[in-house]
């Protein structure tokens, strides 16, 4: 079992979908990736 900490991606999409109810589409995931990318490799 790996920490959710290993996948930032999976945990946002997790909270995403519990808050929406449903699936984040192609381009929403690719939004909140690209937001989230700079400031984790940033950490990395």
């Amino acid at each position: 079992a790996s920490s959710k900490l290993d996948d930032p991606m999976g945990v946002i999409g997790e909270f995403v979908e519990f808050v929406r109810g449903d699936k984040l589409n192609e381009a929403e995931t690719g939004v909140v990736g690209h937001l989230i990318d700079q400031p984790v490799r940033g950490a990395v």
